[in-house]
């Protein structure tokens, strides 16, 4: 598989056989597509009458599970209870491949005595004795089996709430579950259903959003996560894992843009298109052919849509104070007709199809696979950053005096090599490295602070005109004020760089 695997689960009377996995394609529903769904020639005369089930979710107050990456749960299903262990899958969108041991039990309480001594934190007495009711999932479960080509697959319709103390939170939602047969049939499956129903690809498991949900961050865009990298990958299982990162950045912010119109998680949204495009240029190498162009131009195309309403934000938040009421009102409602445009576009069957396309070639696509894809990851990362540290330095030695095109050029590949540094962060944790990392992209970060506060001015001064057109006057620029302002950050971005500089390529420590 081309997902990456989490370890094997031991237990019970098998301590010494891997449990069963779990390959699993999740799909985000509209509330109000049931019916459509569940006409499908695909469910019709297949699909089973609803069942309540009610699954209670534990960890200790310091998140033991959760940090060693296990869920523990106890469903009930009528009256019958079954306790189930999975292993988080490590950085999936879509696609979850996972570690599963689940058993009867008696009741709704934890039957600890069922679980084997090999469970990882589980082993421990404190971590069993601190085991705690975090959060539920009450949901109506609908099934069906579906026979697809050489390929057996359990589709569950779920349709609930997940539930944290006075927290609550709608669920809707479908999983396909591999029962036997290739993982590719989970795809076709997803895009004969979306042929009537919109569909888009789900990145968060129950247990990812009870846990959000349970820390009051259900509601709050989502910055990038670390990126999960082993000295043990190849380049080609990093880019794996990289690719699936950003796309789940993405789909995590998605619907706060599209339900709450939130600025937060509009520019995590491009943020994390950015990165999954910079994820490109860095896998290059092996990674041509026409998908990748087909991929690479969606994408760009997608985070220019996002674009203008993202530059209105940054253009209200700066003169907000200054503005007339009248041209604040008028400003408004443009930016209103930009969010408009993005959630057109977000919410376009062809992003969704894009989507789910994209997960699938990420997954499983055949790709050209020179030598270097199978190389340790390691060498490829100091190769990458090696080659995108040296064009920013040989532009950032020079940043006082770069014109506005350089300080852009300087501005994108400070870019790259962020995402870079912070894609294979993990592989550079090591006492010998991670001083320098830390301080290197501490700095980094300053540099790009700096240089979008430039390139913020520059795109103000470009949209002052087609303002005016429509009415908008935006305060008088104080021309010595603005020249400070440049001053300053130009000042403030070359004194970062400088201490880049002098840190050097962490990588190479």
């Amino acid at each position: 598989m081309a997902v990456a695997a989490m370890g094997m689960l031991m237990g019970g009377d098998k301590s010494h056989s891997p449990s069963p996995r779990e390959v699993e394609l999740k799909l985000e529903i509209e509330p109000d597509c049931d019916q459509a769904l569940l006409s499908h020639p695909l469910l019709s005369h297949h699909i089973g009458n609803p069942e309540q089930t009610v699954s209670t979710y534990y960890d200790t107050k310091q998140k033991r599970l959760r940090e060693a990456g296990m869920t523990l749960r106890v469903r009930r299903k009528g009256d019958r209870f079954v306790q189930t262990i999975k292993t988080e899958s490590n950085g999936s969108a879509g696609l979850f491949e996972r570690g599963e041991w689940e058993v009867p039990i008696a009741g709704p309480e934890l039957d600890l005595d069922r679980v084997g001594v090999g469970l990882g934190p589980l082993a421990s007495p404190e971590v069993r004795n601190g085991l705690r009711p975090m959060y539920q999932t009450l949901v109506d479960r609908r099934a069906a089996i579906i026979d697809h080509h050489d390929a057996r697959i359990e589709l569950v319709v779920d349709r609930g709430e997940v539930v944290a103390g006075h927290r609550r939170q709608p669920l809707h939602e479908i999983e396909l579950e591999l029962i036997e047969g290739s993982p590719s049939a989970l795809f076709d499956v997803a895009r004969e259903l979306q042929t009537r129903v919109p569909l888009r690809l789900g990145v968060l498991s129950k247990s990812e959003r009870g846990e959000r949900l349970a820390n009051g961050k259900g509601k709050r865009a989502m910055k990038a996560e670390p990126v999960r990298l082993s000295a043990e990958m190849t380049a080609n299982e990093a880019f794996h894992v990289i690719a699936f990162s950003c796309l789940r950045h993405f789909r995590a912010n998605e619907p706060l843009v599209v339900t709450a119109r939130d600025p937060d998680a509009l520019h995590q949204s491009r943020v994390a298109l950015r990165r999954l495009r910079s994820a490109f240029t860095l896998f290059r190498p092996f990674l041509k052919g026409a998908e990748l162009d087909r991929f690479r131009e969606e994408i760009r195309n997608l985070a220019g849509a996002l674009g203008r309403a993202r530059n209105l934000d940054v253009l209200l938040k700066r003169n907000s104070r200054h503005l007339s009421r009248r041209s604040r009102h008028l400003l408004l409602e443009e930016r209103t007709r930009a969010y408009d445009d993005a959630i057109a576009a977000l919410r376009s069957p062809c992003t969704s199809a894009m989507m789910i396309d994209l997960a699938e070639w990420i997954a499983l696509g055949e790709r050209q696979r020179p030598a270097k894809a199978n190389r340790p990851v390691v060498i490829f990362a100091d190769k990458v950053l090696d080659r995108f540290w040296g064009k920013a330095k040989r532009l950032g030695r020079h940043l006082r005096h770069l014109e506005d095109d350089e300080r852009h050029e300087l501005r994108i590949t400070g870019k790259k090599l962020r995402y870079a540094s912070e894609f294979f962060a993990a592989l550079y944790a090591d006492e010998t490295h991670c001083t320098g990392r830390d301080g290197f992209l501490a700095e980094l970060e300053k540099v790009q602070d700096g240089l979008g506060g430039l390139n913020d001015i520059v795109t103000q001064r470009e949209m002052e005109a087609e303002l005016t057109e429509l009415g908008i006057t935006l305060p008088a620029s104080d021309q010595k004020r603005v020249r400070a302002q440049q001053r300053e950050l130009i000042a403030d971005s070359d004194k970062a760089f400088e201490k880049l500089d002098e840190i050097g390529p962490f990588w190479r420590s």
